[in-house]
């Protein structure tokens, strides 16, 4: 688990682990980041709206801490430039 606080605008990240853990060089890392990105994305819009549209896709995807999606362009209209969305 890993406890974040900010001072003077900067955020600072305190670890808190399981106890008797005790972690040091050559341990895996804790990564803060502000979002995921998913370079690998179905929308289905525009066409196959019934099964998932831009509303609730990037719903799931910011649920899921994502704050980036790259639509894969297997629509017809490709969905590549924001007037096809």
């Amino acid at each position: 688990m890993v406890s974040v606080t900010w001072r003077d605008g900067e955020a600072a990240a305190r670890a808190c682990w399981a106890a008797g853990a005790n972690p040091g060089p050559g341990d895996p890392t804790v990564a803060l980041l502000p979002a995921l990105i998913d370079l690998h994305a179905h929308f289905r819009q525009p066409g196959a709206n019934a099964s998932e549209d831009v509303e609730s896709g990037t719903r799931a995807a910011a649920h899921g801490g994502y704050g980036t999606v790259a639509l894969m362009p297997n629509t017809e209209p490709a969905a590549d430039n924001v007037e096809t969305l």
